[in-house]
């Protein structure tokens, strides 16, 4: 039995459009479900994805993609929970929180989980910004720890995020499919 999704916050999304005669009007003002699952303090919101060429013209409403192909993109607010929470987790919970992000998220691969349980790798180029919060992005033989206000752009790698901290860190991510990383099974 899947169970529904807690919501931990909205994000306000503001969509542009033009009028018949070229204007452009704001299309839509709206609150966006920052969601996952309940208990974990973890969860995102889809803002919007486009499909390869994104247009400025039709329906303002995001397209229906889950994780964006070489040309598409996805816009993303991911709130990340401290680590130290998974400690006083209840066994069910943990197992969830702990869990690749491969295992539930289609478009992603997952890494080699020596280094850490949630690393994963996508054929993507990600666009980042650390709204609140800090984070750190764990990769294969690296690890860098970004704060309020850094950016990153990550090409494609293997990686894992883990919230060392003691607040919630949010994130912003622009996703554009990439083409595939040669070499790379």
């Amino acid at each position: 039995m899947t169970q529904p999704a807690e919501t931990l916050g909205t994000v306000r999304r503001v969509v542009t459009a033009h009028n018949e005669a070229g204007k452009s009007v704001v299309a839509s003002d709206e609150s966006v479900a920052l969601q996952g699952f309940p208990g974990i303090g973890q969860g995102a919101a889809m803002l919007w994805a486009a499909q390869a060429p994104p247009s400025n013209a039709g329906d303002a409403q995001p397209a229906q993609i889950m994780f964006p192909q070489p040309g598409e993109t996805a816009f993303f607010v991911i709130q990340h929970p401290p680590a130290a929470n998974l400690e006083s987790m209840p066994p069910e919970l943990h197992a969830i929180a702990t869990s690749s992000p491969a295992d539930h998220v289609p478009g992603l691969v997952k890494g080699d989980t020596a280094r850490h349980f949630a690393m994963h790798h996508s054929d993507t180029v990600d666009y980042g910004f650390v709204i609140s919060g800090q984070i750190t992005m764990i990769l294969d033989e690296d690890e860098v720890t970004l704060h309020a206000g850094d950016t990153y752009v990550l090409r494609g790698g293997a990686h894992a995020w883990s919230n060392r901290g003691d607040a919630p860190a949010i994130v912003a991510s622009i996703v554009v499919g990439a083409q595939p990383l040669e070499g790379r099974a």
